[in-house]
C-alpha cells in the first residue's frame, strides 16, 4: 500500500508516517497499518520512503510538476519498491489520487503489478493546501485533477478545441 503525501505537515523533523497531518492520510495511514501489509509514503520530493524513516517537512506539489517529471519518478519510485517488495503478482494500492498513482501504472505494469487506485471517498484531500481546483477534493477534485493530467500529455483536434484527436 502507498501512501500520498498531503496536507499540512509537523513543524520540524519527525518519523514519515508522523509527517502529514491531512485527515485523508492519517486514515490511509490507519488502514495501512491494521491491514498488516507492507506500506510505504509516496513523497512528492523524496519518491519512496518507509514509515519509519525521518524527513523534514517540505512544500513540494507533485500536481506541479512537468509529466516528463512525473513519469521519471514514476519509474524512480517503482524501482525503489521493486527492491523491497516482490511486485510480480503483487497489487498496488495507491491512495492520494491521480498524480500519485497514474505515473506509477506503467512502470508497475512492467514490473508484473497491478495498480489499484481507491474509489474517491477513501482518501480525502479536504485539508489538502492545493486549492488549484474550485472544487476541491472528492469525486470533483480528482476528476478535474485527472482532466488536467490528460491535457498536458494529449494534443488536441485543432478543429475541435479542447477534444482529443484520436477520439475523432
Amino acid at each position: 500500500m502507498l501512501i500520498g503525501s498531503a496536507g499540512e505537515t509537523a513543524s520540524g523533523p519527525v518519523r514519515v508516517a508522523d509527517l502529514f497531518r491531512s485527515a485523508g492520510f492519517v486514515r490511509a495511514r490507519e488502514q495501512a497499518v491494521h491491514s498488516g501489509v507492507p506500506w510505504f509514503v509516496l513523497s512528492a520530493k523524496h519518491g519512496l520512503l518507509e514509515p519509519d524513516d525521518v524527513v523534514a517537512p517540505y512544500d513540494l506539489d507533485l500536481g506541479d510538476s512537468s509529466t516528463v517529471y512525473r513519469s521519471a519518478r514514476g519509474e524512480w519510485v517503482a524501482a525503489q519498491l521493486g527492491e523491497r517488495v516482490q511486485l510480480t503478482g503483487a497489487t498496488v494500492e495507491v491512495h492520494g489520487g491521480v498524480d500519485f498513482a497514474q505515473p506509477l501504472r506503467q512502470p508497475l505494469a512492467r514490473r508484473g503489478a497491478a495498480l489499484e487506485l481507491p474509489l474517491p471517498g477513501t482518501w480525502h484531500e479536504d485539508d489538502h493546501s492545493d486549492h488549484r481546483h474550485a472544487d476541491g477534493g472528492g469525486p470533483a477534485g480528482a476528476l478535474g485533477r485527472l482532466r488536467d493530467l490528460l491535457s498536458r500529455s494529449r494534443p488536441t483536434d485543432s478543429r475541435h478545441p479542447g477534444h482529443d484527436a484520436s477520439a475523432s
